[in-house]
Order: structure tokens, then C-alpha cells, then sequence
């Protein structure tokens, strides 16, 4: 029997994937326009925000494929993060 959604937990998720998408575009914007640049902790951390929230949405709507994107791209922001900050 599959789980249902209760009311407030599909709104969590849709708020969760907007605010991915609004870190991915984010981040696009600010490194393109020189505002922060690629090894700026900030920058990783808009990326792993973008990742996580877009790849939860991703999940629970079954789209693997651009789940399988933003799990690569949430792993791809922690290695960096992970070598900002131990370098």
C-alpha cells in the first residue's frame, strides 16, 4: 500500500524544490557575473542547497533522471566544500 501525501507535507516539498531551483539560478547568476567566483563557500553552498532541494522534489515526483542530476551535483558542491575547506 503506497503512503499518501498528508496536506502539509506536499507544500513543504513544493517550497523545498523552489528554493533549489532559486539557489541553482542563483548561483548561475552570481559566478557569471563575477560576483562570487567557483571557490567561494557560498557559491558550493548555494550548489548543495540547489541539489538537495531539487533532487527532494525530483524523488517524490519520480523523476529519476534529473534526480539522478542533482544528487551528482549536491555531491559534486560537497567534495568541494569538503576541499576549501581542508586545503
Amino acid at each position: 500500500m503506497a503512503k499518501r501525501k498528508t496536506k502539509t507535507q506536499r507544500p513543504v516539498l513544493e517550497i523545498i524544490g523552489w528554493c533549489g531551483a532559486f539557489a541553482s539560478l542563483g548561483a548561475y547568476f552570481l559566478v557569471s557575473f563575477g560576483i562570487l567566483m567557483p571557490r567561494d563557500i557560498s557559491y558550493q553552498l548555494l550548489n548543495l542547497a540547489a541539489g538537495l532541494g531539487l533532487g527532494l522534489i525530483c524523488y517524490h515526483q519520480k523523476a529519476y533522471q534529473p534526480l539522478f542530476v542533482n544528487v551528482v551535483w549536491a555531491l559534486i558542491a560537497l567534495l568541494a566544500l569538503i576541499t576549501i575547506f581542508f586545503s
